[in-house]
């Protein structure tokens, strides 16, 4: 089950980002542990999909951070004095 990420807070982004960092440092640590046991090309596309895979979720954490930074940063029309 996934959760979407418009229902977290943004301190909840925040550890989600952190958390797909974690992910990926300890993707590429293991693949390079693999390195040696894969073919070059097997290699390349394990490595290509864990890298699509962390992109992609950091890429809509942060275009969900920007989207609620501009819809704070909207001001809203003054009222004439009357």
């Amino acid at each position: 089950m996934t959760i979407s990420i418009t229902t977290l807070t943004n301190s909840q982004l925040r550890d989600a980002k952190r958390k797909a960092e974690i992910w990926w440092r300890a993707q590429q640590a293991k693949l390079k542990l693999e390195k040696a046991s894969l073919s070059e090309q097997e290699h390349h596309l394990q490595y290509s999909q864990a890298s699509k895979a962390f992109h992609d979720r950091i890429g809509q954490i942060e275009h969900e951070l920007l989207s609620r930074q501009k819809k704070q940063l909207r001001v809203k029309p003054a009222r004439p004095l009357l």
